[in-house]
């Protein structure tokens, strides 16, 4: 059954982080306080749709969010929705997974795309919605980051809209390879377009964006980033494949499994979500109040400071990967679930350090 939630949201931008920085981080002028949660997520083909509430004076952006493998439950990704929805945008979470075993990857794709479109029906019934349908922007993390950019790929064959910007977060499929392309020469060539990695990514590695980013060579403004972990004075900022997760329980549809289990365990708000993941988005949608000049220029990306001397490790530029075939991705991760096997623990306590 469809569930809708009116939500009367203050967001704080409070965090352990901030006391411990100069400069802190900067707290956006939003244009909506309310945020409209339809939860119509019962199947695959499902979605979960999130609108500001209230009047709509302005046409409404589009974020396709495409979530990693299991993460069903849109509260891991919660609170990243809310900013976006409450900066003037419609956020669109397909669910595409019936559970952990079906169906199988080759057949995400198709399924996200279905949730896209029953999505867009929706919006049409709503009254007083507006939407800019050309503004569309693709996000995904981990298997997400894959999905997005085989649709991308074939926008005709899943009759997607092209999007204007793609971030695609510490991407990968871990054993599988269903929705690997052999080439990505179908993604529009003004496509603005982001990749980042995590250094200390247990779970998916770097392969894929490796894979991806020389792909990629005919896109005119593309980067890729590593992301490394620091500490300065007690405070460490990790670089896992979770950075990307902030949840946010007013948005737990009650679907548990693995991978929500997990979030609630390692997720947590820092800089990398506010200034590295929310704001690279944001710039890529036009909608950045603090944007960096250095997201699609030849240098690293500076995204803060410590104190007034003290920058924060930028995120390292990568210009360059060895050449990797298809077959080398399922190698290299075949090779890695051999390792784990041998010491099951060490992996894991690396990941969530």
């Amino acid at each position: 059954m469809k569930n809708i939630f009116t939500l009367l949201l203050v967001f704080s931008f409070i965090t352990p982080l901030i006391s411990q920085m100069d400069q802190g981080i900067p707290l956006p002028n939003y244009i909506y306080e309310d945020v409209v949660w339809e939860d119509h997520g019962e199947k695959p083909n499902g979605f979960h749709l999130f609108y500001p509430g209230g009047k709509i004076n302005q046409d409404l952006k589009i974020v396709f969010f495409v979530h990693g493998y299991g993460a069903i439950n849109p509260m891991i990704f919660g609170k990243w929705i809310k900013h976006l929805v409450k900066q003037g945008s419609v956020v669109i979470y397909p669910r595409y997974q019936r559970n952990l075993v079906l169906p199988r990857p080759p057949r995400f794709s198709r399924y996200a795309s279905k949730g896209y479109h029953a999505a867009m029906d929706r919006l049409a019934l709503i009254e007083g919605m507006r939407i800019a349908e050309d503004d569309i922007y693709y996000t995904g993390h981990s298997y997400g980051g894959v999905i997005i950019t085989e649709i991308a790929d074939n926008l005709k064959k899943y009759k997607m809209p092209a999007p204007k910007g793609i971030l695609s977060s510490e991407p990968g499929t871990g054993p599988f390879t269903g929705g690997i392309k052999q080439n990505y020469d179908g993604i529009p060539t003004d496509t603005k377009l982001v990749i980042i990695s995590g250094s200390r990514d247990w779970t998916v590695q770097d392969y894929f964006a490796k894979y991806l980013f020389q792909n990629l060579s005919h896109i005119e403004d593309l980067s890729y980033f590593l992301q490394e972990p620091e500490t300065f004075d007690s405070v460490r900022i990790s670089a896992s494949h979770y950075e990307p997760y902030s949840i946010d329980r007013i948005f737990d549809n009650g679907y548990m499994n693995y991978t929500s289990n997990k979030a609630l365990r390692v997720s947590k708000l820092d800089v990398i979500d506010f200034n590295v993941y929310w704001n690279i988005l944001d710039q890529l949608m036009g909608n950045s109040q603090f944007p960096n000049e250095d997201l699609f220029s030849d240098a690293d990306y500076y995204f803060g400071k410590w104190n007034s001397e003290q920058p924060m490790k930028p995120l390292k530029r990568i210009s360059k990967v060895a050449p990797m075939k298809k077959s080398d991705i399922r190698k290299q991760m075949k090779a890695k679930y051999r390792e784990y096997r041998k010491n099951k623990t060490g992996l894991n306590a690396k990941e969530n350090k």
